[in-house]
């Protein structure tokens, strides 16, 4: 896969998910030169918009194991699902579960709260 010029691109590193374990927000970067931006706490609504109307891809910034280190990922897309749009990665895989694979920071927040 080839990596966009930088400043062109979103990524997305994390989920927010509600009592249902269902997806309610994305923590969205931009690709920068060089690097990568903050996070950003888009709602589901907002980050499906983004990236069917931002004008730039959306790819998975996920952790490399290997190197110790995020990494760029698949490329993300928006699906019409049954009731609703959804956002999963182009290429699907069972593990990514439409993005349910990303780090649950709504889980961290819980975990923060609760020491």
């Amino acid at each position: 896969m080839k990596t966009p010029p930088p400043s062109t691109a979103y990524l997305i590193s994390g989920v927010w998910t509600d009592y249902k374990s269902e997806i309610s927000h994305y923590a969205v970067h931009q690709l920068l030169n060089p690097g990568v931006s903050g996070c950003k706490k888009f709602t589901r609504e907002e980050t499906i918009d983004l990236v069917e109307n931002g004008g730039k891809p959306f790819y998975v910034f996920g952790w490399d194991y290997t190197k110790g280190r995020f990494r760029q990922g698949q490329r993300i897309i928006v699906v019409n699902g049954y009731k609703e749009k959804y956002l999963t990665v182009e290429s699907r895989e069972e593990r990514t579960k439409n993005l349910k694979h990303l780090i649950r920071i709504s889980w961290f927040e819980e975990v923060k709260t609760m020491s």
